[in-house]
């Protein structure tokens, strides 16, 4: 592994559980919390002990909710990691923050975080009381303005298509935040089966906008980033430079390898997939058996599984996927393999520059884009 790799450290601790969410979370005690951290040193210890020659040049700590963490319990994690000496020169250090638990923001810099990812979602309160978010559009001016005078890499993340949402609401909370920002993530809502949010529409109790109306939404929104030099890079993902695009996140949509260290973390290492149990008690109980058995346990993906991965996540971006390295990684000649996929595609998709990408105006429509493949 000597090309470096991303880390993805998972928080799961929040104070309420969002009406949105499915992701797997529990409530937060300092207790529960020292035998999680205790347990994430374990398996982050066993992880660099069996890849000898593996270095990081992104970390990523998210949730769940990071900022809950007291800062004895985030030294702990950080000088592990710091101590292990596999952190390169150049690192991402990244940490998601709610705005009703952001306060530690100089803490986080002498840390060495030089990234701050905000969850925002809306600055209209009654929004938010319907997301069951515990911060109201004050704590999170409050929180993005501190935040400023400590960092210059901020991202904020808001939600789009929510209940009685309007253009003007997407529009004027980008309004706000916009100064102290240098990323933007902005998320359509789309609901999971076992959520709160998706029981009330089964029941009529709230309405979601029209898909027409969403896509406006995110059109305006689109077009207002522009104005202000937050330029699109990804489907959902918007910066004012590219030295200010995710690095850890572009691991993902690049199919680049990276690895989860916590409950319910995914990794993709050595062309496997694999993750780790998502429950917090089974995870601090298996802690040492966690890692390497996900790892030993799975078999290696199909060229043709990772392949289509590279397709289905590069075409999210806004520069697509480049032919040259995909033909020297599978040993293919991309455009001859898939040459009538791309003639049926040709209204939607363009080759330019050696780059296969989805044209502009048609990555709302991604997903019917990418099925043409599979």
């Amino acid at each position: 592994m000597q090309v470096p790799t991303g880390l993805y450290i998972h928080i799961p601790f929040c104070k309420a559980k969002c009406s949105y969410c499915d992701f797997y979370s529990v409530g937060y005690t300092e207790s529960l919390a020292d035998d999680y951290i205790k347990a994430l040193v374990s398996e982050y210890s066993r992880l660099i002990a069996y890849f000898g020659d593996i270095t990081f040049d992104s970390v990523y700590i998210g949730g769940g909710t990071p900022s809950m963490l007291t800062e004895k319990q985030l030294s702990r994690l950080v000088e592990t990691l710091n101590n292990s000496g596999r952190l390169k020169s150049d690192l991402e250090f990244s940490i998601e923050v709610n705005p009703e638990s952001a306060s530690k923001f100089e803490f986080y810099r002498r840390l060495g975080i030089n990234r701050l990812s905000i969850g925002i979602q809306s600055l209209n309160d009654n929004i938010l009381k319907r997301l069951n978010r515990v911060h109201t559009a004050r704590d999170a001016m409050r929180a993005i303005k501190e935040a400023s005078n400590f960092f210059n890499n901020i991202s904020a993340d808001l939600m789009i298509g929510l209940p009685a949402q309007t253009s003007h609401d997407v529009v004027d909370t980008l309004n706000q935040i916009i100064p102290y920002i240098t990323h933007l993530s902005a998320y359509i809502l789309k609901l999971a089966s076992n959520t709160q949010m998706h029981r009330e529409v089964q029941e009529n109790i709230i309405i979601l906008p029209e898909d027409d109306v969403v896509i406006d939404q995110y059109e305006d929104l689109v077009c207002e980033c522009a104005k202000f030099g937050l330029e699109r890079y990804e489907i959902s993902n918007f910066s004012k430079a590219d030295e200010y695009n995710s690095k850890h996140n572009l691991k993902y949509w690049k199919c680049q390898e990276y690895c989860g260290i916590g409950s319910s973390a995914h990794s993709f290492l050595n062309r496997k997939r694999f993750s780790n149990d998502a429950n917090i008690f089974e995870y601090i109980n298996d802690a040492k058996q966690t890692f390497p058995n996900t790892y030993e346990s799975v078999q290696k993906n199909s060229d043709s599984d990772i392949l289509l991965d590279t397709i289905m996540l590069g075409l999210r971006l806004v520069k697509g996927i480049d032919i040259e390295k995909v033909n020297k990684e599978f040993k293919i000649d991309f455009l001859r393999k898939f040459e009538s996929k791309i003639k049926k595609l040709r209204k939607f998709v363009e080759y330019k520059g050696g780059m296969f990408f989805i044209k502009p105006e048609y990555l709302t429509v991604q997903n019917s884009i990418v099925v043409e493949f599979f």
